[in-house]
């Protein structure tokens, strides 16, 4: 076919879709949204999403040399064409023809945001025909930047990155506006073929796609030769494969997943609860304060050597009662423990042991008992109890003389403790637990 047939054939496409209407916003239709949990000072210590990660970003956030990079390399007269761009069309109908297959997309960025957000993969005349029709009346809608910023957030740029926010965080662990240009040259690249350009499968033809960004943007006089050239020599550094989907502290975020998988506004029933969490775009703001998190984890391995047992801590503002660090294992990612992810700090139904000591003492001063009173030491003793008798020993079976209440909470010597329970009501010890906030059964 000649390239004049071809031309005469997209007219004929176009004509058949000149009666143009504005349309209504499109949005990003049907696509799922992430959710984001953060910590109290704003840190993102996680992403929740099932088939589709996607994290909105306003144009604004958006670098300009990223904007110029999917416009050189997906639609360079996407600034100036009304929403289709004849021109394309006639060379990628051609260029089709002459291959006798499809080698070149004469899709502009406008017709592509319609496919993604209105439209099925469907590949026949009619769908063409819709949507061109389409992208018209949505370029009487919205802005080009509108237009230009929900096309961003709809396109997927490979690993189950949906939209540029997606693909900044999981190749790159940023966010967008952080982006370099090589790093964006890179994600323009991805888009005509993100399983084929896989940074991670075949890591050369990335490259490659991302000089050919750069020197597109070189030729149409929208970056310096300069600046190309460094972002071309530029190493290829992405995270490692899948280490976008790890929390920053898994524990704790495990259990706000676990708590809200249980909350009735969320949904009536673990399914509607599920799908909220994974495809609802919520902003989940906890208690835990990131220095505290570090520092319960630097206390818990300081004390456990490599390869010894593991520890649980979990740390509360006596003021507030918020939990501002949770420490449930050693390693939640540990591939070769086969109980990494039990949380031993939420999961573990451990007795308090000495923990409970100081709900004990609270409960003697509130009683009038002072902590200058003295109590019977020794290696272990035998206390009287309605279940029977209670046989209690020191830690290490240490023995000890006789002590004072503040001499027995100094060194947590569980004799002395075990003989002020004869004396103090065991209900009223209860009480100051249930006081501070502890609801869990208290029989140990």
């Amino acid at each position: 076919m000649s390239h004049r047939a071809a031309g005469v054939l997209v007219i004929a496409l176009i004509a058949a879709a000149c009666a143009v209407e504005p349309i209504e916003d499109p949005g990003i239709g049907a696509g799922s949204l992430t959710s984001v949990v953060y910590a109290a000072d704003g840190t993102a210590l996680t992403e929740w999403h099932a088939g589709e990660d996607r994290v909105l970003v306003g144009y604004d956030e958006l670098p300009r040399y990223l904007v110029d990079a999917v416009v050189a390399i997906e639609d360079q007269r996407f600034w100036v064409h009304p929403g289709v761009d004849l021109r394309a069309m006639v060379r990628a109908v051609q260029a089709d023809l002459d291959a006798g297959e499809v080698v070149e997309g004469g899709s502009t960025i406008t017709q592509q945001y319609i496919k993604n957000a209105l439209l099925t993969p469907e590949v026949s005349l009619d769908r063409k025909m819709r949507e061109v029709s389409l992208a018209l009346g949505v370029e009487q809608t919205l802005s080009k930047e509108e237009i230009f910023e929900r096309y961003v957030n709809t396109v997927y740029f490979g690993n189950g990155a949906y939209g540029i926010g997606a693909a900044a965080r999981r190749y790159f662990g940023k966010s967008v506006s952080d982006l370099s240009l090589d790093e964006a040259a890179l994600l323009a690249g991805l888009i005509r073929s993100p399983n084929s350009l896989d940074p991670y499968q075949f890591p050369n033809a990335a490259l490659s796609r991302r000089k050919t960004v750069l020197d597109k943007m070189v030729e149409l006089g929208w970056l310096d030769e300069e600046e190309a050239e460094a972002a071309t020599i530029a190493p290829l550094e992405v995270l490692p494969e899948g280490a976008a989907d790890h929390s920053l502290f898994p524990y704790f975020t495990d259990e706000v997943r676990r708590r809200l998988l249980q909350e009735p506004a969320l949904g009536a029933t673990p399914e509607e609860r599920y799908e909220a969490l994974t495809t609802g775009g919520l902003r989940i703001y906890t208690t835990l304060d990131p220095a505290a998190q570090l520092a319960a984890e630097a206390a818990v391995a300081s004390v456990l050597p490599d390869g010894g047992p593991s520890a649980a801590l979990a740390a509360v503002d006596p003021r507030t009662g918020y939990v501002v660090a949770l420490v449930g294992g050693a390693d939640y990612y540990d591939a070769t423990d086969p109980v990494a992810q039990f949380n031993l700090a939420t999961l573990g139904m451990r007795q308090p042991g000495s923990a409970f000591k100081p709900f004990a003492l609270a409960a003697a001063l509130q009683s009038g008992i002072g902590l200058d009173a003295e109590f019977e030491g020794g290696r272990s003793a035998v206390v009287a109890t309605d279940a029977g008798p209670w046989r209690v020993e020191n830690y290490n079976q240490l023995a000890y003389p006789d002590l004072t209440l503040l001499e027995a909470t100094v060194f947590s010597v569980n004799v002395a403790y075990a003989r002020l329970m004869t004396v103090v009501d065991p209900a009223s010890v209860v009480a100051v637990a249930q006081a501070a906030g502890i609801t869990t059964p208290l029989e140990a």
